[in-house]
């Protein structure tokens, strides 16, 4: 495809557009989804390139569906990382949150390394982490007299704090995200808790999950 953002999505969607004409002729009224995975070279390596620009690829890969009003999926959670580490998880939450902004209807790859050719378990669980706090993001901000809060400011006033308020005890648990791997407590409480990252954290919840675990079972109908 062309290096240009715009043209690989020309290309990939005319080679969409041609596979499901080929299936309607085939049997017309087919039921189709379609997925657009799209990507860059790394000019350096010619291995793929996992940069912001396949966000941006997949976001505008969904904005091109709906044109047509199509069911789309697109890959995200894209790393060339070799193992769990800080530039898999920036460049998962990068090429992540655009397409899912865009409202893509899939996104897949989650817990997947070295651009899908490798995965593990800690990265599963920590692309869990960046699920959830990406599906708060797109909730946005819900503005209504209750939210703007305006008789609440005026009752604490300048120099007041809001912790023993209604209205936050009412509040705090819907618009604040609740990490279950990241660490934020204080640096004395982390290396009390034995000074673990966020890869041996994960690695720990893993191991749970895989030992105790037991998925419910469908109805027997």
């Amino acid at each position: 495809a062309p290096v240009t953002l715009a043209g690989n999505l020309v290309i990939t969607n005319a080679e969409i557009l041609s596979g499901i004409c080929t299936i309607q002729l085939a049997s017309p009224g087919t039921s189709t989804s379609v997925h657009y995975l799209m990507g860059n070279l790394d000019m350096k390596t010619g291995l793929w390139g996992q940069g912001p620009e396949e966000g941006l690829l997949c976001a505008g890969a969904v904005e091109v569906a709906r044109y047509y009003g199509f069911c789309v999926s697109v890959n995200g959670f894209n790393s060339a990382s070799k193992m769990p580490e800080a530039q898999a998880s920036y460049e998962k939450a990068m090429s992540t949150l655009l397409p899912v902004l865009a409202g893509a209807d899939i996104v897949y790859g989650a817990g997947s390394l070295e651009g899908g050719m490798a995965a593990s378990f800690e990265e599963l669980i920590m692309d869990d982490e960046i699920c959830r706090a990406v599906l708060k993001s797109v909730q946005g901000i819900e503005v209504n007299d209750e939210t703007l809060a305006v008789d609440v400011i005026h009752k604490v006033g300048p120099g007041g704090h809001y912790l023993a308020e209604k209205h936050t005890l009412k509040h705090f648990k819907d618009v604040l995200f609740f990490p279950e791997l990241t660490d934020r407590s204080s640096y004395d409480a982390w290396k009390k808790a034995g000074g673990k990252s966020l890869v041996n954290r994960a690695r720990e919840r893993a191991e749970e999950i895989l030992k105790d675990h037991w998925p419910t079972p469908l109805d027997r109908d």
